[in-house]
């Protein structure tokens, strides 16, 4: 089967397969839903640190199921779906060990404005996640990637 990454849009690849509309799309869905849990959350007394942890794990099921079939889908992986699922789970643990420290550090600099600080880390920790997301859930190399003999590397992007 071809992988859906290598379908053209106009005689160029389609952008939403590249997979940085999707991931936006998917970002933007998630990160309301991991925001009003970590508001609530602290509205209702509970430390910054705990409901940073809570509200990421709670997106992170959704968050793979989201990125597997929507933001990187592909009908063929170069990992199968417990590589794939080790390494987000592997990227989610980073996460939720670094977002603590992440939502207070932000939010101090931005002079204790909880909203601002959450909205800030998760803005940084988003953009680390696509660049490593689009690793693990990669499709294999197919020989249609590969230049060809007549054709030069300025040709084939």
């Amino acid at each position: 089967m071809e992988a859906t990454t290598h379908h053209t849009w106009g005689g160029m690849k389609n952008p939403l397969n590249f997979g940085a509309i999707r991931y936006l799309l998917v970002g933007v869905s998630l990160a309301a839903l991991d925001v009003s849990i970590y508001l609530a959350l602290v509205a209702g007394g509970m430390p910054q640190p705990i409901a940073q942890i809570i509200s990421r794990v709670t997106g992170a099921i959704a968050g793979f199921l989201a990125h597997r079939l929507f933001t990187f889908p592909s009908d063929e992986r170069a990992m199968g779906d417990a590589t794939q699922g080790a390494g987000y789970s592997a990227l989610i643990v980073w996460g939720v060990l670094l977002g603590p420290a992440m939502v207070v550090s932000c939010t101090w600099l931005l002079g204790g404005w909880i909203f601002g600080g959450k909205i800030l880390s998760d803005i940084l920790l988003a953009a680390q996640n696509f660049l490593i997301l689009r690793w693990v859930f990669r499709a294999p190399k197919s020989d249609d990637d590969a230049p060809t003999s007549d054709t030069t590397p300025e040709d084939s992007g």
